[in-house]
């Protein structure tokens, strides 16, 4: 903020108390906060004082109102929260009595407001803006919250309970024994949640107890020992009963929680038989169960909620993404990984309709959602194998033979996850070259035939990776100039992004032998070794696209491509190319606008700067340039500055917002006016 700001907040903060006048787009009121947020975070809570004053009088109002509107209302308590994120401005507006009155919904002038979920939504807001340091967390257990939140979390507003749960789990963490002292406020919220958590679990109503299995996942995941050991200690036993009762929507809440499970090791290993069953009974593989006597009632549950395509589908999805991200976090030896690879290969084969199980799950032929966690899968397990025993297990599958088949998928998010996985399971050193260049060619076909960006995107994220292994696929180094060349000509900008992303990688890599490549001051006899690079570079057609993307009219490419040429800037400033060849740059026919046109004529020998003429540009203009001068008269700081402005710059400053709702306000009043 400014002088100009300072001086519109009065304004503001009056509209804004004054509920005869409505504001007809609230969103501004929410890219207002996140200006006060980022200002806060930016510039210290000492900087922010000065708008203090105006906030604490506007709050002060919103107190005493008794006709304000719900609208603004949760703005109020969201600000309040935000205000009170910092210690000193906490102890103001508690000193001020603001707090009090805002976040007890008891002292409000107008009780009806709680029925609003708006309001409901900013208290919650409000709290979880605030819970940053002691004194708040203080003030949150003293003043009994933990009841009304609890209470909350049966609200019939979805982003109400979701809020509930993550406000719950970060208090939670602020308590638990290592994180601060041992209070008795803080053991009676701990008991407060574990016993809502439990007697929740206990219920007969589907809407107390689906809330709750989903607080309970989330504690599971973010929180720390010994907090989950105690957590479990007291639901074990009701989460046993609602396993046992034959409740389909009881089914996936429950998937979420055993996902969760980290400990202790014999839950886990329950936790694992569970989350893979659905893709051992679907593939038909043999069961390796931990405890299978326990689990006969769930099996028959299961086989016949196998059965029904909705639920299939979720159960094998949740199974087998829970399934990819725990293989990164633990040992392989701890999974049957062997069983997991076949049984994934043989359910890609039922989708496709290439297995005698398919004619038992027709609803699964051709479902690109399991196609795809399926695929994801198989690439994380190939990540996770390196080189050893599990990576030669793999390659000794089906593995590479599915994966080539989902790559002529029809939905794009499967070819994607495809494309991926094909790059994981060619990076191994014992791949055959054969191999290679068939991947190769593939990927080449996505970037040139393949007409949804997904997949393109994916290829040129391949070839990043391929280049960046110390085992860089030769095929790959020999087609990388037609890489360059699709990448650069694709509608998607994010797939030039990603080609830029690959050009940045192919420098470092070229000029990786270079001497000077990470020295501050380069010698004179190391200038043919950068020249020469720089030459290769141009040849792999680098140069030529980092030129046509400095002015795209995709922003990222632009920065992106301003950045790279910054760099190579950097790379040759100080070398002596007396004795070595610089590479040329035909700058007529990249498009470049007048301005940089008339840069060029200025800095050209034999052109004076008064040849160039509006009417023709081009005619002063040298053809070729060498790269050296080229980056030189280029005004790469001011462009990355002006890149680096985004799209909002202009229109979501505080100026602009505090602006347009003081013209909504005029507008309101205009309105009121004509009705008499």
């Amino acid at each position: 903020m400014d002088n100009d700001c300072l001086t519109l907040l009065p304004s503001v903060c009056e509209v804004l108390a004054d509920s005869k006048l409505l504001l007809h787009d609230d969103t501004c009121l929410e890219k207002l906060l996140d200006c006060f947020k980022k200002l806060i975070m930016q510039n210290g809570e000492q900087y922010f004082m000065q708008y203090m004053p105006c906030l604490l009088k506007f709050l002060q109002s919103i107190t005493n109102s008794q006709t304000v509107d719900p609208s603004v209302f949760s703005f109020s308590l969201k600000l309040a929260g935000l205000l009170a994120s910092t210690e000193d401005s906490f102890t103001l507006l508690e000193d001020k009595g603001v707090l009090a009155y805002m976040f007890q919904p008891d002292s409000w002038c107008l009780l009806e407001l709680w029925k609003d979920s708006s309001v409901r939504y900013g208290w919650l807001h409000g709290l979880w803006n605030m819970l940053q340091h002691p004194q708040s967390l203080n003030f949150f257990c003293k003043n009994g919250f933990i009841d009304l939140v609890l209470q909350l979390q049966n609200d019939k507003g979805f982003f109400i309970t979701s809020l509930t749960s993550q406000i719950l789990t970060h208090v939670l963490n602020l308590i638990t024994p290592n994180c601060c002292p041992v209070n008795s406020d803080f053991v009676l919220v701990e008991k407060a949640v574990i016993t809502h958590i439990a007697a929740s679990l206990a219920s007969e109503e589907k809407d107390v107890i689906i809330p709750a299995l989903r607080l309970l996942a989330t504690v599971l995941t973010q929180c720390r020992e010994p907090l989950k050991k105690m957590f479990w200690k007291h639901v074990v036993g009701p989460l046993e009963v609602l396993a046992g009762l034959k409740d389909d929507s009881f089914t996936l809440p429950i998937m979420s929680v055993l996902q969760a499970v980290a400990s202790p090791e014999n839950l886990k290993r329950k936790a694992t038989d569970v989350i893979l069953l659905p893709l051992l009974r679907v593939t038909a593989s043999p069961l390796q169960l931990h405890d299978p006597d326990k689990l006969n009632g769930y099996i028959q549950q299961l086989d016949k909620q196998l059965y029904q395509k909705a639920l299939c589908v979720c159960l094998l999805t949740q199974g087998l993404s829970s399934t990819a991200e725990h293989v990164h976090k633990i040992s392989l030896a701890d999974i049957p990984f062997q069983l997991i690879a076949s049984s994934v290969i043989k359910l890609l084969k039922i989708c496709t309709g290439h297995a005698m199980e398919a004619g038992v799950f027709p609803h699964l032929i051709g479902c690109y959602k399991v196609q795809q966690c399926s695929v994801d899968l198989l690439s994380s397990l190939t990540v996770c194998a390196g080189d050893g025993k599990y990576a030669e297990a793999l390659h000794r599958s089906d593995m590479i033979s599915v994966i080539f088949t989902s790559l002529s998928d029809s939905e794009s998010y499967v070819q994607a996850s495809a494309v991926t996985a094909l790059g994981e399971a060619v990076t191994t050193p014992d791949v055959g070259t054969e191999l290679q260049e068939k991947a190769v060619t593939h990927l080449l076909s996505v970037l040139s035939q393949e007409t949804q960006s997904f997949p393109r995107r994916a290829a040129l994220k391949v070839c990043i990776t391929w280049l960046k292994s110390p085992h860089c696929c030769t095929a790959l180094e020999q087609s990388i100039s037609a890489v360059l060349l699709l990448g650069g000509k694709d509608f998607d900008w994010e797939v030039k992004v990603h080609t830029l992303e690959l050009a940045d990688a192919l420098m470092d890599k070229s000029l990786g032998p270079c001497p000077c490549h990470f020295q501050k001051s380069l010698k004179n006899s190391e200038s043919p070794c950068i020249m020469h690079t720089l030459t290769k570079l141009k040849d792999l057609g680098v140069l030529d696209f980092l030129f046509k993307c400095i002015l795209d009219c995709d922003r990222p490419v632009s920065q992106k491509a301003c950045s790279l040429m910054l760099k190579l800037r950097t790379l040759t400033r100080g070398i002596t190319t007396a004795d070595c060849t610089v590479p040329t740059v035909d700058i007529c026919k990249y498009h470049w606008n007048e301005e940089m046109l008339q840069r060029s004529c200025k800095h050209h020998d034999k052109v004076q700067a008064g040849q160039v003429d509006g009417a023709d540009s081009h005619a002063g203009a040298p053809k070729m340039m060498d790269l050296c001068q080229v980056l030189e008269i280029l005004d790469l700081e001011n462009m990355q500055h002006d890149l680096s402005l985004s799209s909002d710059h202009v229109i979501n400053s505080p100026q602009s917002l505090m602006e347009d709702i003081l013209f909504m306000s005029r507008e309101s009043e205009d309105n009121v006016a004509d009705c008499y």
